[in-house]
């Protein structure tokens, strides 16, 4: 960045009808707005700047360059040594900011953590090479404890979304500019999981709205009870009969994709609506039993994935509605698989309590399958504990067994272990004949995919069960038995 050739700190501030006189008074001005902690100018003045920045811009037809930072874990420090090494911490990280900056820059203290704002030559490439020194600094940063006295590394992460102005936004006030800047910063994890460093485009803005009003509309439904459970066939790959379904929601309003539920169901987990979203789902599919219990074969069983998100929430509100339904429909309990991504199973803050879930749900007589197996080590314990009666091989996992990509001794040990301990293996994303023979030949019996069927709506899937229709086997049980390999 070029600096200009003054400090705006030290322009002059006589004229009040200049917006750039303004600022710099407003900057000079050390006993108004200024946050107690840091001794930077606070939101509330940051704000007034801001406006007279793009006054003077707007004026001289001159560029300038936005920055919100969102400063994260910082709260860490009250671990090291209470409120005042957060405070301490925090007016560190203000005086490396200001030691960073060029004299046609200043930073402010804000609520996610501070803002820059700079002005003149060269803005444009500059911004993002400051960006990168502030980043760098702020990230070095070390904290004496209060425990023992010794410094630490503080383990400060930072999102940090800018704009460049006028050139991203055309000319608009002030609020739209750092909310242009606040909207890259704050939104990395929704689109942009792995940047740091995020400048503002309408493409940006436009994709960002389209999940604002996503996630309107998703909340509406669950409030409304506006979608739907579809039923995806599994089937006994020896036999070809169908054994058991798994229930999955779909939004068939307008305004809804389709095709767009796995978009759907990721967005609702981002939130605590994931819970009325589980809540209702059960509810559902107690109503669904309810119907149904006498025409569905016997044995029958529906799968609902329980999503880990619930356990982030309140993992505690499972247990009583379960019995709550169970108590109302009996049949429930004979007629539900409950389905726990193997992932779930990594977060060790959720894995005692989770296992503990498991054993209670089971106890009631519901069954419990371990869904997308494969993709971890994380439910290794459950199977060894015998605590799932089901796997279901996660869909990479099926179609590396069935390219040859992956070893065959991982699923014959698997369907060695099943057949010791008595839980079923189901293989997913089934969509060929040639990948049902490969997982018959290693031993699984039963599949779910697009071969037997697409999800079904309700009255499709009772005519699918009624015609008894059956994925095609052309080929018999291999009758030898499955043996270890070694």
């Amino acid at each position: 960045m070029q600096p200009l050739s003054f400090d705006i700190r030290a322009a002059r501030a006589d004229d009040h009808r200049d917006p750039l006189a303004r600022l710099a008074a407003r900057l000079r001005d050390v006993g108004d707005r200024i946050d107690a902690a840091t001794g930077a100018p606070d939101q509330s003045k940051g704000f007034d700047c801001g406006v007279d920045l793009i006054e003077h811009l707007d004026a001289t037809g001159q560029v300038g360059g936005f920055a919100v930072i969102e400063v994260l874990n910082a709260e860490r420090t009250y671990i090291y040594g209470g409120a005042q090494c957060n405070l301490a911490l925090w007016a560190r990280i203000m005086q490396t900011v200001a030691a960073t900056l060029p004299p046609n820059a200043y930073c402010i203290r804000i609520s996610l953590g501070l803002a820059i704002h700079a002005f003149g030559e060269a803005i444009d490439e500059g911004m993002s090479a400051l960006l990168a020194r502030i980043q760098a600094a702020l990230q070095a940063l070390t904290i004496k404890t209060q425990i023992d006295q010794q410094e630490v590394l503080v383990p400060l992460e930072l999102k940090v979304g800018y704009v460049i102005y006028p050139d991203d936004t055309g000319k608009v006030p002030f609020q739209q500019v750092t909310s242009a800047a606040a909207m890259a910063a704050v939104n990395f994890d929704l689109l942009y999981r792995h940047a740091r460093v995020r400048r503002y485009s309408r493409e940006l803005a436009a994709e960002l709205s389209d999940i604002g009003r996503t996630e309107a509309q998703l909340i509406r439904s669950i409030d409304t009870a506006n979608f739907e459970l579809y039923f995806q066939p599994q089937v006994d790959m020896l036999t070809g009969q169908v054994t058991s379904a798994e229930a999955l929601a779909r939004w068939t309003s307008p305004g809804f994709n389709p095709g767009a539920t796995g978009r759907y169901v990721g967005l609702i987990e981002r939130t605590r609506y994931v819970l009325a979203f589980t809540n209702l789902t059960l509810r559902k599919m107690a109503a669904f039993v309810k119907r149904n219990d006498a025409v569905l074969p016997p044995n029958f069983r529906i799968g609902l994935n329980l999503s880990q998100a619930v356990f982030r929430w309140n993992p505690h509100s499972v247990l009583p509605l379960l019995s709550e339904l169970v108590d109302e429909h009996p049949a429930m309990a004979r007629r539900l698989s409950i389905e726990l991504t193997e992932s779930a199973y990594f977060n060790k803050t959720y894995a005692e309590s989770l296992v503990q879930l498991m054993q209670d749900i089971k106890s009631m007589g519901i069954r419990l399958v371990v869904d997308d197996f494969g993709s971890g080590y994380g439910a290794l314990r459950l199977l060894a504990e015998n605590v799932v009666n089901a796997v279901k091989l996660d869909v990479a996992i099926v179609h590396a067994i069935c390219s040859g990509e992956l070893s065959s001794m991982f699923v014959r040990n698997l369907v060695y272990s099943a057949a010791m301990t008595r839980f079923d293996i189901v293989a997913e994303g089934i969509e060929t004949q040639l990948q049902e023979r490969k997982m018959l030949l290693h031993g699984v019996q039963y599949g779910q995919g697009y071969r037997y069927s697409a999800a079904l709506p309700e009255r499709e899937f009772l005519a699918y069960l009624k015609r008894g229709e059956r994925g095609p086997v052309d080929q018999p049980w291999p009758p030898q038995a499955v043996q270890p390999v070694v």
